[in-house]
């Protein structure tokens, strides 16, 4: 187990809730339709996941977060547990919003790096495009959704300096269920993707400099394009009004990649598994507006 910095908490926040980009772990951040919930909420996320050090490596680092958060479910602004969202354009089943998704450090101890220089801990934010396959009254959610980011590294080693790693981009299917298994008080969901980013991008993780370079780790220089598949599942059940248990599998694959031949590339295949325990302890007493019956 690592201990991690306020970025490292930060970015894990974004991994944990939203296992490969998807839709958070917890509760119904709007609540049913018809039903108001508080206007805002302060809670703690207490989440555990092992995840490797990045897509292609075979090493995992298990980290162990308590992580405070805030849920505001305003008109036009909302955050929370899957990020902030700014409604920027709403046309019937289609609107816009932001996307925000995240990657911890990689480990100093990483055998494929070995002496190389750190990546730090990853955000990335940009607009995106959803379109929902169901009605707004409806209390699942069915939706695909674009998005483009723009990626800013964050290096942890090194005075927490940060600095624009190019662009990722991104089209998603999500599912999420909270009506079959209603009467146990358990909801679920699932999302797959496939994922593009941009020669900056794939360089910073994946390209080994001259300077780097070993018999054993050649030369290598990254290039734009497709960077790989994901899908991701997970189950909440409420324990209490304001105490939820929720677990998580994600699996992503580099097969076909553009950064498939790197020497840092060790396997096609990762998985994330992790488990989450959420707390909701402060809450307003005004409510949040209703959504309408249709989009």
């Amino acid at each position: 187990m690592k201990p991690v910095c306020w970025v490292t908490l930060f970015v894990l926040l974004c991994v944990l809730v939203q296992p490969g980009g998807g839709e958070p772990l917890s509760v119904d951040e709007e609540g049913d339709s018809g039903h108001p919930r508080p206007l805002w909420e302060f809670g703690l996320f207490n989440g555990v996941a092992r995840i490797p050090d990045y897509r292609g490596s075979d090493e995992y680092t298990t980290y162990v977060v308590p992580i405070p958060y805030v849920v505001y479910r305003g008109e036009v602004v909302r955050a929370g547990r899957d990020g902030v969202k700014g409604i920027l354009l709403r046309m019937g089943r289609l609107q816009t919003e932001m996307s925000l998704q995240g990657s911890p450090p990689v480990s100093r101890d990483n055998r494929a790096r070995e002496g190389m220089y750190n990546v730090g801990g990853i955000i990335e934010i940009g607009p995106a495009l959803k379109y929902d396959f169901l009605d707004r009254a409806s209390p699942n959610n069915f939706f695909i959704r674009g998005a483009v980011r723009g990626v800013l590294a964050f290096d942890v080693h090194n005075d927490y300096r940060s600095s624009a790693r190019g662009v990722r981009m991104g089209l998603g299917m999500v599912y999420g269920n909270r009506t079959l298994f209603k009467d146990s008080r358990i909801t679920f969901g699932a999302r797959c993707s496939v994922d593009f980013a941009s020669s900056e991008y794939t360089d910073y993780v994946y390209g080994v400099p001259a300077a780097y370079a070993l018999p054993t780790r050649s030369e290598y220089r990254g290039s734009g394009g497709y960077v790989g598949f994901s899908a991701s599942t997970y189950a909440t059940k409420a324990l209490r009004r304001k105490l939820w248990a929720s677990v998580f599998l994600s699996w992503s694959n580099v097969d076909g990649a553009v950064f498939a031949d790197s020497p840092l590339v060790e396997t096609e295949n990762n998985t994330v598994l992790g488990c989450a325990l959420i707390w909701s302890f402060k809450e307003s007493r005004t409510l949040a507006p209703v959504r309408p019956e249709a989009r």
